[in-house]
């Protein structure tokens, strides 16, 4: 086992995404900015895609607190419209995304080529995400394990809103189906670079070779989800890269031209522990939210730097957040190490 960060209650003054996620409800994260337009039903445009995941379950057994054990199932999904509510609050929860938490899970949801959820599965044991013949069947990693745990077990089985466990993606910088959020949100990690602007100028700069596209990684997941389960995560989704590289239909074919990634940008929340020993990168960080992400982030090509988000929904104070930016291949690494350490 790796020298992973103790699993604590969750403090409820706490500003941190995590300690505030409880989804075992689907409600919407008010926000005066969107909350007229999240009332209507919006139909949505998908890109079409062929690839279709199917389910891989994964069981483990969890201590509650009273001492008992259950068992609770775990399910590697792809990205669907039933999953959209469960999605836009694990964002609406991130201080540097909360403003365009709807618009980003948009895109996520939309994005059906790419991305993939942690969810419980139904009780017909069928997933609810974009649905139609499965193609791509993906890799199991099952087993049972005892741990501690605070996650919900009785979470939502409404087949058309759907509660998460956890979810990744990577969208593109320069698609234009992200061009709602991500020229501001680009607009910010650059004025936070100061001295490194030009370094970091130089990483968003999209080349042109076959795999010289720039993402950026959106990932989150309750507090103690297992590791090994974030890492079956992490892993589908470097499937998913190589897999819509090569057959992503939309757009007459140039849909897979957007996932051709070069380089991935990575936006990560400070924590409060120390950070971990051997994650294998270069530089030298603070410890983060996401232990997964820690090992991403040593890696990146210029020396990451803080960038500060205010609290979502009107509170006081600023969030720091930690950004990065890695090559392809070190991502696919960090993933690699990261998973043989859990």
């Amino acid at each position: 086992m790796p020298d992973t960060k103790e699993q604590q209650e969750p403090d409820e003054s706490s500003d941190s995404s995590d300690d505030d996620m409880v989804l075992a409800q689907n409600a919407g994260w008010d926000e005066d900015e969107s909350s007229e337009e999240e009332e209507e039903e919006v139909s949505k445009k998908t890109k079409t895609s062929s690839k279709t995941k199917s389910t891989s379950s994964n069981k483990r057994k969890v201590e509650e607190d009273a001492g008992d054990v259950v068992t609770a199932d775990f399910t590697l999904e792809e990205v669907g419209q039933p999953f959209f509510w469960a999605v836009r609050n694990m964002i609406g929860n991130n201080a540097v995304y909360a403003a365009k938490a709807s618009e980003i899970a948009d895109c996520i949801i939309d994005q059906v080529s790419l991305g993939t959820v942690v969810a419980q599965p139904l009780e017909n044991g069928k997933g609810g995400g974009s649905g139609g013949e499965k193609k791509k069947a993906k890799k199991e990693k099952v087993g049972e394990k005892k741990k501690e745990s605070n996650y919900p077990i009785q979470m939502s089985t409404d087949p058309s809103n759907r509660c998460i466990y956890a979810f990744a993606t990577i969208l593109n910088v320069n698609d234009e189906e992200t061009a709602k959020f991500m020229p501001g949100l680009i607009h910010k990690v650059k004025e936070a670079a100061g001295g490194q602007a030009a370094e970091v100028n130089k990483f968003l700069a999209t080349g042109k070779g076959r795999d010289s596209e720039v993402g950026l990684l959106i990932s989150d997941a309750m507090i103690n989800v297992p590791h090994d389960i974030v890492s079956s995560l992490f892993d589908n989704l470097i499937e998913d890269v190589e897999w819509a590289g090569e057959n992503a239909e939309g757009e007459g074919g140039k849909e897979k031209l957007l996932y051709r990634f070069g380089k991935v940008l990575i936006v990560s929340k400070v924590g409060e522990e120390e950070p971990l020993q051997g994650t294998g990168g270069r530089w030298k960080i603070p410890g983060l939210q996401r232990v997964e992400e820690e090992y991403i982030m040593t890696r990146s090509t210029f020396e990451p730097f803080e960038m500060k988000a205010k609290v979502p929904g009107g509170g006081e104070g600023n969030v720091k957040y930690l950004i990065g930016g890695v090559d392809y291949g070190d991502f696919e690494a960090a993933v690699k190490v990261f998973g043989r350490a859990v």
